[in-house]
């Protein structure tokens, strides 16, 4: 990952995929992604990234996971667009 820092003690965070309790789906929210084909080709049958819409209404985005991308977005936030004479 370019520029990767370490951020609650990892440089690397995904949020791939999603259990909902009371039922056996496992939702992938990003089937691209190359862990998650990984996963689904080890376990088939067991993930889908089809999410109803009233399962994915109750989907949140995890707090800590927003923390961490706020905090990396002010490092790289520019005040000044204009490239300094060198």
């Amino acid at each position: 990952m370019p520029y990767a820092q370490h951020l609650l003690g990892t440089a690397y965070i995904r949020n791939l995929v999603k259990v909902v309790m009371g039922q056996t789906t496992s939702y992938l929210v990003d089937s691209t992604a190359p862990i998650a084909q990984r996963l689904a080709d080890a376990y088939p049958g067991l993930f889908t990234d089809r999410i109803p819409s009233d399962v994915a209404a109750y989907i949140r985005y995890p707090s800590d996971r927003f923390q961490v991308e706020a905090e990396a977005l002010t490092w790289y936030h520019m005040t000044s667009p204009v490239p300094s004479a060198c």
